[in-house]
């Protein structure tokens, strides 16, 4: 039988197919394929069904020319190469990206959490008392993309503002640093990648349809008021112009224990603050500031504060306040014993010497216009007759104490 030397017609045109096909995959992308972090203006995007399109998009037919893979045609170049139709018809194989839908704004932390995780809601607690725009938008969570790219949309035409490579999951971006002419002029789309494609873009979201968050900080006026319970004697009540808050449980235990005794000395802090200016407003948020001067946690004896040999403190830095309720009387009207209402926090002691209390309940309640008789913030416990040796109190530095409230 005879042997053929060489290669077989079949054999050369397999191989050819095989480096053609390679050269493909080989082929860089275009310029208007690789976009980076970096402002630019950016022509071939389609808006999806329904939405406004950037003014003076291209029309559909020109986005072809941007697909990825394809070599940039110089102006009456002719027909397209065998290599380039091949990876058109490559391209079109592939599923088409979903929109980014439903684009719109947050002034709300938790939703700023929703969209953007830890991260983009510690974003937003940071940027958002300055007045900036949040923008967030919905995805499916399961989509394969890489991430999303903001865009500005103007006369132009459409500038890429950010890229966010950190999957579907992330479907929040603060505009910041705001805009040169405020976000009222401004409007925003947001489209899908993964590699070098991209979908249509979202609904436009413009800024004057937003409200700006605003920050209003407020000093109070406040009052502690001390009750102390002695065996066989009536309860006694006073006020203080400095601000503790906080419990001291005391024992006298002498050799006949008919003669034993204690001392309880509980005490409230009353905060009142003007809030005419939230009356119908939307509180995002209500937070309590105060930083701690001194504790005590065994020893305490309001009656020795100032003399000599009064009881050191044990700490500068815990916070004996541990439950905050809105004020059960008109305290600012009388000078006796702070009754306390409905429970505004209930998150016990905490580490300080910066304290933050979320009050956000008190600041909605005030806000749709009921009676403000202020907060009263308490002690972990207040046993008037207990027979142990226990203690927390605080004193505060006056100057603190603020109340810190976002709304729009």
């Amino acid at each position: 039988m005879a042997v053929r030397s060489g290669v077989s017609q079949e054999f050369v045109v397999a191989f050819a197919a095989i480096v053609s096909l390679a050269g493909v995959a080989a082929q860089p992308l275009s310029a208007n394929a690789q976009v980076g972090h970096s402002r630019q203006t950016v022509t071939g995007m389609r808006p999806a069904p329904g939405a406004v399109a950037p003014p003076n998009a291209p029309t559909s037919s020109a986005a072809a020319t941007n697909r990825p893979g394809n070599a940039e045609q110089a102006p009456g170049s002719g027909s397209k190469s065998a290599r380039d139709r091949m990876a058109d018809s490559q391209y079109a194989k592939l599923p088409e990206l979903p929109a980014p839908a439903h684009l719109d704004y947050t002034n709300d932390l938790q939703t700023c959490s929703i969209h953007g995780g830890l991260a983009g809601g510690l974003v937003c607690k940071a940027l958002l008392p300055k007045g900036e725009l949040a923008l967030i938008w919905d995805y499916p969570s399961r989509a394969a993309i890489t991430g999303f790219r903001v865009y500005s949309l103007g006369l132009s035409g459409s500038s890429l503002i950010y890229t966010q490579a950190n999957g579907p999951g992330a479907t929040m971006y603060v505009v910041d640093p705001p805009p040169s002419g405020g976000y009222g002029g401004a409007c925003y789309a947001v489209t899908a990648f993964v590699g070098g494609r991209e979908s249509a873009m979202s609904n436009p979201f413009c800024g004057n349809q937003a409200r700006p968050v605003m920050l209003l900080n407020l000093t109070p006026t406040l009052r502690s008021s001390g009750r102390t319970n002695i065996t066989k004697e009536a309860p006694r009540a006073f006020n203080a112009s400095v601000p503790m808050v906080g419990f001291n449980y005391a024992t006298w235990k002498p050799t006949l224990a008919q003669d034993d005794s204690y001392t309880n000395t509980l005490l409230r802090l009353g905060l009142l603050f003007d809030v005419s200016a939230l009356k119908s407003k939307t509180i995002i948020s209500a937070r309590l500031r105060m930083e701690v001067k001194r504790t005590w946690t065994a020893g305490f004896d309001y009656q020795d504060l100032g003399l000599p040999g009064a009881p050191l403190p044990t700490s500068h830095s815990t916070s004996c306040t541990a439950k905050v309720f809105l004020a059960g009387d008109r305290w600012p009207e009388n000078d006796d014993w702070i009754e306390e209402g409905p429970p505004v926090a209930l998150d016990g002691a905490m580490e300080g010497p910066d304290i933050m209390i979320d009050v956000t309940r008190a600041a909605r309640t005030w806000a749709t216009g009921i009676r403000n008789d202020g907060i009263v913030l308490e002690g972990a416990e207040e046993n008037a007759t207990a027979f142990t040796e226990k203690g927390c109190v605080t004193e505060y530095f006056p100057e603190s104490i603020s109340l810190e409230v976002l709304y729009d």
